[in-house]
């Protein structure tokens, strides 16, 4: 199972996938693997030309710390249990850059076809990877549409829930779809529902002074709206009422 080897596309560093931080240490040193330079050539870093060999990396910690999503200690101590273990060496530069020696690169990277190995054609092999491009593009955008879907879904669970609560009723969903859209970007359903339910309990009840009636976009969008109404922000203490003074509540129109 685990003999032989894989060819990974350089382009997999531009993925989505990619872009999942922190780095676990395997997916670190595969990262390095993709960054080594394949042919021998000179690399300008830092103001200054090095010559870097097939197989070789020249970066700097800091780099390698924002790439990965890691501090530049745990940077420093994975390369030093990597060279530990002879799957890399590296130098210091300066204390501005570092290069970086994989020990096995030749056998990761090699060029040498067995029987049955590699037969496609320079075409063939293109199409493939164009293959396998669109069809991490199509399973992305797919991914976005399913987001977008319960996305939609939510906003009219809690449009329906507002008007259930009989607040105040409205009868376009689409007119307070982008308030429903921006609360959800940085509160969960569950939040927003309970926000409502904490609203709507305050309004019928004696116990609490709070009497105002907003419509849905003014309560989702005020200052002193939805926000008072979270649970974290006590509501039912903020707008208990000491005078016990009785309520008009009853508004049954649609706005």
């Amino acid at each position: 199972m685990y003999r032989g080897y894989v060819s990974i596309w350089r382009k997999l560093r531009k993925s989505f996938l990619w872009e999942d931080k922190p780095f676990a240490m395997g997916q670190a040193f595969i990262d390095l693997i993709l960054l080594a330079n394949h042919q021998d050539k000179e690399v300008f870093f830092h103001r200054r030309v090095e010559k870097c060999m097939r197989g070789q990396v020249i970066t700097s910690i800091l780099k390698l710390s924002k790439y990965w999503g890691w501090s530049q200690g745990k940077v420093k101590r994975f390369l030093d249990l990597c060279q530990k273990t002879e799957k890399l060496k590296y130098t210091i530069k300066k204390k501005r850059f570092i290069k970086i020696t994989l020990c096995n690169y030749y056998i990761y990277q090699t060029n040498q076809k067995k029987d049955g190995e590699d037969k496609f054609t320079k075409t063939e092999k293109r199409r493939r990877r164009d293959g396998e491009e669109t069809e991490i593009n199509n399973n992305y955008n797919n991914y976005k549409k399913n987001i977008y879907s319960l996305k939609n879904e939510n906003e009219k669970y809690l449009f329906d829930k507002w008007n259930s609560l009989k607040i105040t009723r409205h009868r376009e969903f689409e007119k307070f779809k982008p308030c429903l859209t921006a609360k959800l970007n940085h509160y969960s359903k569950a939040e927003i529902e309970q926000g409502f339910q904490n609203y709507a309990i305050i309004l019928a009840s004696d116990k609490h002074y709070f009497s105002h009636r907003w419509t849905l976009y003014d309560f989702l969008t005020r200052k002193n709206g939805f926000d008072k109404f979270l649970p974290a922000n006590n509501p039912f203490e903020t707008f208990k009422n000491f005078t016990n003074k009785e309520k008009n509540t009853n508004d049954d129109g649609y706005r």
